[in-house]
């Protein structure tokens, strides 16, 4: 979850930083990555008024594949099915 936070951090406008540090104190005890890359999700997409849910599983994907050595048939399983009307996966 640290590099998702950090690689997130460092691609948003300052302005935006405090948000998603506030959102990484309720999760930086879990391994709830996915829950944490959905809240940010929320709050950036409120802030720049755009869909950004696939900017934001596209670097999901790649902390998944590069920083925990998931392989594609579990990054699959991991992520499920998107629920854009609850802006949950399924899984």
């Amino acid at each position: 979850m640290e590099q998702f936070y950090a690689i997130l951090k460092d691609a948003i406008n300052e302005e935006m930083r405090w948000m998603i540090d506030h959102i990484y104190e309720d999760y930086k005890d879990t391994e709830d990555i996915l829950g944490f890359a959905l809240s940010c999700e929320k709050i950036l997409r409120l802030y720049y008024g755009a869909d950004i849910h696939e900017q934001i599983k596209d670097l999901l994907i790649y902390v998944l594949y590069v920083y925990l050595d998931y392989d594609e048939d579990k990054i699959e399983l991991f992520l499920g099915e998107y629920d854009s009307q609850h802006n949950r996966y399924i899984q």
